[in-house]
């Protein structure tokens, strides 16, 4: 048998959290731009937009600090507060000297110099610091609890049902999942079939996939599950569809609709009809 392993998916909600976001933070240096231009004509005073833009570094900046923090929250295995604090403190500190380093620069380029670097390390200390801690915090723990909640268990930790007592007419039996040859969908209820037995089970297909071994078990059809270690052969019907032949010798139907999956999961090079 030949077990391909899966890529890591996309952590999705992150994605969407770091898109939403970076709308947010340009929404929010629009907003701020226009309140220092009303304010501007508050106070009759002049309003270059070259300047106030270069105090809203600081938000156009948490984009791509953002987006390197997730990903190095996904090379990094959190372990609980105190790693995600030191993460927050460690970028809340990098994002203040990169605003400082950035605002400095653009002031030479633009401004002759007006701004050093003193003033204005000092001035988003003391304004924009606990704004910044803010957001790396709202942003780690939310990450964090979004991250676990997608990662799905690895097989290699998840601990697989190996038996269960099924009703067999008025008896109980004892069924090792290892003997089971396929499960079918018999609603309400699944068929549990092992060696020349058939099982009524209260239980329902996709959950009991759930529950048992996916190395070892792999859906054929929307109404079944087979034991990869029971199957011998596989033949095409020319259709799309295949037979798949087990040690009993019968056989069952691989739909075309979990053709791609059952490829990946057996190895054909020992059988006559290859996929």
């Amino acid at each position: 048998m030949m077990v391909l392993q899966k890529e890591p998916q996309a952590n999705l909600p992150v994605c969407k959290l770091l898109a939403f976001l970076s709308i947010a933070f340009i929404a929010i240096t629009s907003l701020t731009i226009g309140q220092d231009f009303l304010e501007s004509i508050r106070n009759s005073s002049s309003f270059y937009i070259e300047e106030s833009l270069l105090f809203k570094v600081i938000w156009l900046l948490f984009i791509p600090m953002l987006a390197l923090l997730h990903r190095t929250f996904q090379r990094t295995k959190l372990k609980g507060a105190p790693q995600i604090i030191s993460f927050v403190l460690a970028a809340s500190m990098a994002h203040l000297i990169l605003v400082s380093v950035i605002t400095l620069f653009f002031s030479v380029l633009f401004f002759e110099g007006r701004y050093d670097l003193y003033k204005i390390f000092s001035y988003t200390l003391a304004q924009d610091f606990y704004k910044i801690m803010v957001v790396y915090t709202c942003f780690a723990f939310v990450h964090f609890h979004l991250f676990a909640s997608q990662n799905p268990i690895k097989q290699n930790e998840k601990q697989s049902l190996e038996k269960l007592m099924v009703q067999h007419g008025r008896n109980k039996t004892l069924v090792f999942v290892n003997e089971i040859t396929k499960i079918t969908s018999a609603t309400p209820y699944i068929t549990i079939h092992a060696g020349d037995k058939e099982y009524l089970h209260t239980d329902t297909l996709k959950s009991f996939y759930q529950k048992i071994d996916a190395e070892v078990f792999i859906q054929v059809h929307k109404t079944t599950i087979v034991n990869l270690n029971m199957v011998t052969a596989v033949k095409s019907r020319l259709n799309g569809d295949y037979d798949l032949q087990l040690k009993n010798g019968k056989d069952i139907r691989l739909s075309r609709t979990y053709v791609e999956g059952f490829k990946k999961r057996f190895n054909l090079k020992n059988h006559q009809d290859n996929i």
